[in-house]
């Protein structure tokens, strides 16, 4: 029996963080947890009927359980506060959906970017991230100036940003697609600044674990990466100067606002860069956490940044030229069919 539909469901279920008996519940009992893992071991087919409750009850189209899987996310890693194989494998099966979308209308198109970050990987520096992040700032040309848009900055480098409406605990992930495709998920929920934290810490671990394969790839140095990528140490020094006693908070939210990294990603680098000590980094994390109007002060978010919206641009334009249908735009925004032609002229 063909497995195709078992394997779409399961994909379903596990997008929707259900458990078989979950589904079974939601299904308020039309079928069975046992037909559900027949269905999924490819031991039997629904009639029409439960076909069309299974997909209501997983709002996906039905023509997804028939579509032929074209790509596999591999080597994933994920960066979030609490972890679980649950919540792991439902993000992974999220972007690998996604993925599916997003390659399937840029092949439609023919539209795959020039720049490849493979190209960026041949580096002499070994493990230091800092050096890593300059080193990829020279080479990107971006020299000291802030980055206007992380995400654009990516995908015009062939990595593929993609967004997601993602529970607070995550902040994102990145791997490759086929072994070959690099790709970055992003919690769209979170501020500006940790948005563009997580998107150049997600960068690092696809630099990092690639071109620097005699050091280990941790959280610490994927922050330093992304701490240097957002704002360089040279830039940094310059504003602040090398040696502080205590550094405002007004010099601080004049740095957020230009270079779009939080005030907090920016006392650590003070620290990291000795230009305070660490008792006077204590003497700040002391007061924000026990200050919460110093607290908020710190949190808020102050710099806005352009999001990428190339895949919608995408599946659009694909329309507009007749190589879409409506409903296949529809299918791959998961929107109405009302509100794409909304947006149609």
């Amino acid at each position: 029996m063909d497995k195709l539909f078992g394997h779409r469901l399961r994909q379903a279920r596990i997008m929707k963080g259900l458990s078989m008996d979950q589904l079974a519940i939601k299904l308020n009992g039309c079928i069975t947890k046992q037909s559900i893992y027949k269905y999924e071991n490819s031991l039997m087919l629904p009639s029409s009927s439960v076909l069309l409750a299974l997909a209501d009850a997983l709002d996906v189209n039905p023509d997804f359980f028939f579509m032929q899987p074209e790509y596999k996310v591999n080597e994933i890693s994920f960066r979030k506060k609490s972890s679980s194989a649950k919540d792991d494998s439902m993000m992974t099966e999220i972007v690998t959906e996604t993925a599916e979308r997003y390659f399937y209308i840029e092949n439609i198109l023919h539209d795959s970017e020039t720049d490849n970050i493979s190209d960026d990987l041949e580096s002499p520096i070994d493990g230091n991230p800092i050096q890593a992040a300059q080193f990829i700032r020279k080479k990107w040309n971006i020299g000291n100036d802030a980055i206007v848009s992380t995400s654009s900055l990516l995908e015009k480098k062939g990595i593929k940003v993609i967004f997601l409406n993602a529970h607070a605990d995550f902040d994102g992930m990145s791997g490759y697609v086929n072994h070959e495709k690099p790709i970055i998920i992003l919690n769209g929920n979170n501020n500006s600044e940790r948005i563009r934290f997580s998107a150049m810490h997600e960068l690092g671990h696809l630099i990092l674990g690639n071109a620097y394969t005699k050091a280990s790839v941790n959280e610490t140095r994927c922050h330093e990466f992304a701490s240097e990528m957002l704002i360089p140490s040279e830039a940094f020094i310059f504003i602040i100067g090398k040696k502080r006693k205590e550094i405002t908070i007004n010099e601080l939210i004049s740095i957020q606002e230009q270079y779009g990294i939080s005030i907090s990603a920016l006392m650590r680098k003070a620290l990291n860069l000795k230009i305070i000590t660490k008792y006077d980094y204590d003497k700040y994390k002391g007061r924000y956490n026990n200050d919460p109007e110093f607290r908020l002060t710190c949190d808020e978010s102050r710099f806005s940044e352009y999001r990428s919206e190339k895949f919608e641009n995408m599946v659009y334009r694909a329309l507009s030229e007749g190589l879409i249908s409506e409903s296949k735009a529809s299918a791959l925004l998961k929107k109405d069919v009302a509100e794409i032609r909304n947006n149609i002229w």
